[in-house]
C-alpha cells in the first residue's frame, strides 16, 4: 500500500520541478520587410545568460544573439526561427522576412525634377490628423508634402501606391506647391524607416496641376527625421 503512494509523491515533486522552469520571453517583430541589398537586422531583446541559436532559408544557422545580413539578396526571404535557452528553459520564435526588389529609382537627396532640380532643405516628419503622418518639405522654390494614411511607425521598407482619392493604409499623397499645386497622380513610394529615419523616393510619378490640364512628370528623394507620437 505505501509504494502507490511513494509513487505519486514522486511525480508530484517532478511536476513541482517541471513547473517552476519559466520559459524566457522573446520580444522581437513577427514580419520585417527591406529592400534587397539592404541590410537584415534580426534583433530580439537581450536574455541574461541565454544561448540563442538561428535556423533560416537556406541552410541559415548562427549562434549569435542577433541576426545582421549585409547586402541582402532575396534568396534570404523566408521564414528564420530562433530558439533561446536559459536556465533549463528554451522557447522558439519565428520572423517572416520579406525582401522586396531594390527599386530602380536613385534619385540625389531632397531635390524634385520638376522640371528642373529643386533643392527642399527643411524636412519635418510628424502627425497630420488621427491615423495620418506628414513629411513636410520646404524650400525658397515651395513645398512639398508626402501623406501616409497610416502611422509607418515600424522599421524596414515598404512600398505605397500614389493615389488622389484612396486613403487605404497602402496608399500615400503626394502635392507640391510651387505658385500652382501639383498632385501625385499614380506610381509608387518607396520607404526606409532606419534609425529613426525617414527615407522617401519616387521616381517619374505623374503629378497634375489643379488649376490646369497640364500634366508633367516628377522624381525626388526626401528624408527626415522622426518622433513617433501616438493619439490617444
Amino acid at each position: 500500500t505505501m509504494r502507490p503512494l511513494i509513487v505519486s509523491l514522486v511525480l508530484l515533486l517532478l511536476s513541482c520541478k517541471q513547473n517552476t522552469c519559466l520559459p524566457p520571453s522573446i520580444y522581437i517583430a513577427e514580419s520585417v520587410t527591406i529592400f534587397a541589398g539592404d541590410t537584415l537586422r534580426l534583433e530580439p531583446q537581450s536574455v541574461s545568460g541565454a544561448a540563442y541559436k538561428w535556423v533560416g532559408p537556406g541552410n541559415f544557422t548562427s549562434s549569435q544573439k542577433d541576426v545582421v545580413i549585409i547586402k541582402t539578396p532575396k534568396s534570404a526571404q523566408g521564414e528564420y526561427t530562433v530558439n533561446v535557452k536559459s536556465g533549463g528553459c528554451e522557447k522558439n520564435a519565428v520572423v517572416s522576412v520579406v525582401v522586396l526588389d531594390t527599386p530602380q529609382c536613385n534619385i540625389s537627396n531632397n531635390t524634385l525634377l520638376f522640371p528642373s532640380a529643386m533643392y527642399m532643405p527643411n524636412s519635418r516628419c510628424g502627425i497630420g490628423a488621427p491615423g495620418q503622418f506628414n513629411v513636410n518639405h520646404s524650400g525658397l522654390q515651395g513645398d512639398f508634402l508626402i501623406t501616409f494614411f497610416t502611422d509607418p511607425v515600424k522599421k524596414g521598407s515598404f512600398i505605397y501606391n500614389v493615389s488622389t482619392l484612396n486613403t487605404e493604409a497602402s496608399d500615400v499623397y503626394l502635392q507640391l506647391s510651387d505658385g500652382g499645386v501639383w498632385q501625385g497622380m499614380s506610381g509608387k513610394l518607396f520607404v526606409r524607416i532606419i534609425n529613426n529615419r525617414l527615407t522617401a523616393s519616387f521616381c517619374d510619378v505623374p503629378f497634375g496641376n489643379l488649376n490646369t490640364s497640364i500634366t508633367q512628370k516628377g522624381s525626388g528623394r526626401f528624408s527626415c527625421q522622426w518622433l513617433f507620437i501616438k493619439w490617444n
